[in-house]
Formats: C-alpha cells, structure tokens, sequence
C-alpha cells in the first residue's frame, strides 16, 4: 500500500467519526489532530494529553508531515460546503518565470495566449492581484526583508487600499530576525498609509513546541490566489524576477 492508499484510509477513519458529530465538535477534532501531529513533528520537550479518540484515529507511528492535513481533509469532507470559487479548477493557470530578455518574444506571447500559462514574472502575478483586491488581501509568508519588500511595494501602483482589509500571517516574532521585523514593519506601515485596514497574524506560541508556519501565498478577495513558494526576501526577490 502505498503512501497516498494510507493517507486516504486515515481520511476516511477520521471522516466516519466526524459524520456523527455536529459542526462544532468535528471543527474540535480536526484541531485536535493537527495539534497532536505538529507536536510530534516540532516539539522540543515535553508532551500533549490527547483524548482517547485521538489516540486511537492517530496513532504515534502516522503522526509525521504527510499526515498534518488529515484531520481538517476529514472535516471539509463531512462538514464543509465547498463554494463556487473553490471548484473552479479550470480556472488555475501555471505561472512561467523566464529571463526578460526571453518574456517578450512573439513566440513566447502566443504561448501565453494558447495555453493560458502566465509569461511574466512570478512577482508580477502577485503584484496584480494585490492592485486588483477589492475587499481583502490575505498574504502568508514566514520570510522577509526591507529590500525584498520594497520590491513589492514599488509595484502596488494604486494610490488607496482604502476599503481593503489586509491580513498578514507569518512566523512568531521570537521566530524572525531583526531583518524580518524590520520588513513586516515595512510592508505594515506602507499599506497603512494607503488607507488599508491591516492585521498581522501568527501561529500561537506554546511552550513544549515552536508552531510551524512555511506557506507563501496570496488570496484575492477569497476567489483568486497564488500559492508557491515565494518569499518577500532579497533572495527571492531575484529568483522570481528572472
């Protein structure tokens, strides 16, 4: 049995329990189990009490990374109403770096058009879809610098963000360099001073485990996103711009 065969019985394990359970207590279990997993995937002394039914649906041996999102699959599963803007797959569209002496040839503009494939830069795509938001902007990113967002912000064109609530999620501050606090302050005061509504979010700290955060990505007014693996650092700032 392969990998993605075990996955999908745990999913299924977990799925029968929450069927008989109501809104709230399954929402309770999904983050239940993923706590219990990043515990053992993160901690650095100590343990967690976990009630008997986690114990039996997450065994100590498939408490690892490829089981973190087990629980909440399980509950979206059985409790959550997909909306129209998360089963528009075929709105998806890969997004091609290419060096700017490549990104305005004729052939690679029809390719674009054929395929539907985005043939600017990575940071351009995130860049459009912070100046087309219109009422909020969620950004995750555990990494930072003041030059890799001042790139960023050199590129937010539009004068206001009034009416825009921004939602930043990143590390724990005991987590980031005085560099990153620095950036995080950046881009904080730069969309405060473009009227935006912003919020900076962050795992919560507990004493036996350090949370883990490592998502990049960028949601749109909940219908459009990109999600990757970029970071708003000097490094990443020259990795996507070519």
């Amino acid at each position: 049995m392969d990998r993605a065969d075990t996955y999908q019985l745990l999913v299924n394990a977990i799925s029968t329990e929450m069927r008989m359970m109501e809104k709230p207590e399954a929402m309770q279990l999904a983050s239940d189990i993923t706590a219990v997993i990043n515990n053992k995937l993160t901690r650095k002394n100590g343990t967690t009490d976990c009630d008997s039914m986690v114990e039996r649906l997450i065994p100590t041996s498939v408490r690892n990374l490829a089981t973190l999102t087990a629980g909440w699959d399980a509950y979206r599963r059985t409790h959550e109403q997909f909306g129209a803007a998360l089963q528009r797959g075929d709105q998806a569209r890969v997004i091609c770096t290419l060096p700017s002496s490549l990104r305005n040839l004729p052939g690679t503009r029809k390719l674009g058009i054929d395929t539907g494939i985005w043939a600017g830069t990575l940071m351009a795509a995130i860049y459009e879809l912070i100046n087309q938001a219109e009422r909020e902007v969620i950004i995750v990113a555990p990494y930072w610098s003041p030059s890799g967002v001042a790139s960023l912000l050199r590129h937010i064109s539009r004068i206001s963000m009034e009416g825009v609530n921004v939602i930043v999620m990143t590390q724990p501050r005991s987590e980031l360099r005085h560099d990153e606090l620095e950036g995080g302050m950046m881009l904080r005061d730069a969309l405060l001073f473009k009227k935006a509504e912003v919020r900076i979010l962050s795992p919560k700290e507990e004493e036996y485990r350090a949370p883990l955060l490592h998502a990049k990505t960028v949601v749109m007014d909940g219908c459009e996103a990109y999600i990757g693996s970029a970071n708003y650092s000097a490094a990443a700032k020259t990795e996507c711009n070519t």
